[in-house]
């Protein structure tokens, strides 16, 4: 599922399982010029996240294919995830995944807010730069 570019070009992480929602991220980041790409979730996702750079990473904390949390934290320990914007997203009722991808220097927001403002929070995250701590702004 990922886009036509060589291994060194920077990308989106999308890691989202849910074919509703990636369809929609991988078509808005399509359209604001932006390469999505998901791992082979049968493989090493950390090792397939660090063997690119990437402008940011969407990822749904509720995802059945990875612990998103400890994915994160591993990234983050791989010092990547400083150049990366980060989206966390789960249902308002995991409030305790948020707070915990909010630690770890994700803007994480309810999966309802997520739909609801796709494009426009998908563009803050890409306009992002890493002088801001990699942290878009959601409005």
């Amino acid at each position: 599922m990922e886009g036509n570019s060589s291994p060194a070009s920077p990308v989106v992480y999308v890691l989202i399982s849910e074919p509703f929602f990636w369809d929609k991220v991988e078509s808005t980041l399509s359209a604001l010029g932006r390469l999505a790409f998901q791992p082979d979730w049968e493989g090493d996702v950390l090792a397939q996240l660090q063997a690119r750079d990437s402008l940011a990473i969407v990822i749904d904390l509720e995802n059945d294919q990875v612990n998103a949390i400890e994915l994160l934290r591993a990234y983050l320990g791989s010092g990547k995830l400083e150049c990366s914007a980060v989206l966390a997203f789960a249902s308002h009722e995991k409030q305790e995944l948020l707070d915990e991808a909010r630690e770890l220097g994700a803007l994480a927001i309810a999966r309802s807010t997520f739909a609801a403002s796709l494009v426009k929070i998908l563009q803050e995250l890409c306009d992002a730069t890493p002088g801001n701590g990699g942290q878009a702004e959601a409005s």
